[in-house]
């Protein structure tokens, strides 16, 4: 059984707000904090034998990461679009049609995000455009090539890993 004694607003930020909770669970008191976040999406953008990979920087680890196309849900905002529009603005790619691949817990020790996960292979040709804080670069990874650099370490995003293991178990 679990009962929320107090919930109190820490940080109320452009991306996420940051809660201090006190809750009882079976009796014992935790106390929390806890990240909220609207969530995202990513997708998997394949043709001819290839993924579509952007290149951006990533403060908390002061380097570039090898990611999927994705984005910041916007709060009611149906998942399909936002993975289709943040394919579009990304890579210039407008989907005509998602396959879902899954959606999964960020890190549910502390945060609410999930991200919801697509997979693409048929496009129309759109123009990019990027956020006003966002500099990326597209990369068209061959297909074992991704695999490969999934499984030596070089592509550590979560979101990107968790896509990769699903086609290499389904598509492959």
């Amino acid at each position: 059984m679990k009962k929320i004694l107090s919930s109190k607003l820490l940080y109320d930020g452009r991306v996420i707000k940051v809660l201090f909770d006190e809750v009882e669970v079976d009796g014992m008191l935790l106390k929390r904090e806890i990240v909220r976040h609207s969530g995202g999406c990513a997708v998997l953008a394949e043709k001819d034998g290839k993924f579509a990979f952007v290149t951006q920087y990533r403060h908390p680890f002061g380097e570039n990461f090898f990611e999927l196309p994705a984005g910041k849900r916007e709060i009611g905002e149906p998942v399909s679009i936002t993975a289709s529009r943040e394919l579009e603005e990304e890579c210039g790619l407008k989907p005509t049609s998602l396959e879902f691949i899954c959606e999964y817990a960020v890190s549910p020790g502390y945060t609410d995000e999930i991200i919801y996960l697509y997979y693409a292979n048929d496009f129309e040709l759109a123009s990019q455009h990027f956020d006003d804080d966002e500099q990326l670069e597209v990369n068209w990874l061959d297909k074992n090539e991704a695999l490969s650099l999934a499984k030596s370490g070089k592509i550590k995003d979560g979101k990107s890993l968790v896509a990769l293991l699903w086609y290499a178990v389904n598509k492959a």
